[in-house]
């Protein structure tokens, strides 16, 4: 009895089952983000809300779901792709959710199986680094509790890398550095500064910046778009592996 009410809760909570069979499904990590009023959700149109990013990546063929319980190898099964957002601080929320070694273990397993784990921090008080670090330190990445500075929110050039193909700048306000260990290796760096980085592991990859960066504010400043695109077409591309 007790392990149907547990499925149940797990089945309300996310449900994992793509409407189309071979569809990549993107989920949303609805559990460690869970501000009031809400941040960074699919179905928030305002300007604090990744509506668009859920449009341009139904255009790329994906669905979308939102995790709102702790992380299991249940909950992760299905997912292609996992997004990690702004991990809530106790400023940010009554009842923040840190990630706990119970997850980190079972998406160390997620990603090194073919799954691909995204991950966007925020600038220093605006994001909750320690146990952030924790899950991105399994992979080489940490989060500095810092704030980058690249001259504004607008620089560039980039340099050439796929992510950035007909990206000439790009918008990123508030931001905080990486620093990398093996596996990751920098995507992007803005004066000795790392901004971007991936991480190959196992089967799967990961990819970090320090900014929840592609909510509706921001996505179409700049070349914010046509970057986003490039990013999401690569992560999801199966080919890749």
């Amino acid at each position: 009895m007790v392990r149907a009410l547990a499925a149940l809760i797990v089945l309300l909570a996310v449900d994992l089952r793509p409407e189309r069979p071979g569809a990549p499904l993107v989920a949303l990590d609805g559990y460690h983000n869970d501000e009031t009023p809400p941040h960074y959700t699919w179905d928030d149109k305002k300007m604090r809300g990744y509506s668009q990013l859920g449009d341009l990546l139904k255009d790329l063929g994906a669905e979308l779901t939102t995790i709102k319980t702790a992380f299991t190898a249940e909950t992760l099964a299905k997912a292609t792709l996992l997004l990690v957002s702004d991990p809530d601080t106790p400023a940010e929320s009554k009842d923040p959710k840190y990630f706990s070694k119970d997850e980190i273990d079972a998406v160390v397993p997620w990603v090194e199986n073919g799954g691909v784990l995204v991950l966007f921090g925020n600038d220093k008080g605006n994001c909750e680094f320690k146990h952030l670090n924790e899950l991105a330190g399994r992979f080489g990445i940490t989060f500095n509790e810092d704030k980058a500075n690249t001259g504004g929110p607008a620089f560039g050039p980039l340099p050439e890398h796929p992510f950035f193909k007909d990206v000439k700048k790009l918008h990123i306000k508030d931001m905080c550095t990486l620093t990398l260990a093996a596996p990751a290796e920098a995507v992007l760096t803005w004066e000795g500064q790392v901004l971007m980085a991936t991480a190959k592991r196992g089967k799967g990859l990961v990819f970090a910046l320090g900014d929840p960066w592609l909510y509706n504010e921001y996505i179409n400043h700049q070349d914010n778009k046509t970057c986003a695109r490039n990013l999401f077409k690569a992560l999801l591309d199966p080919g890749r592996k």
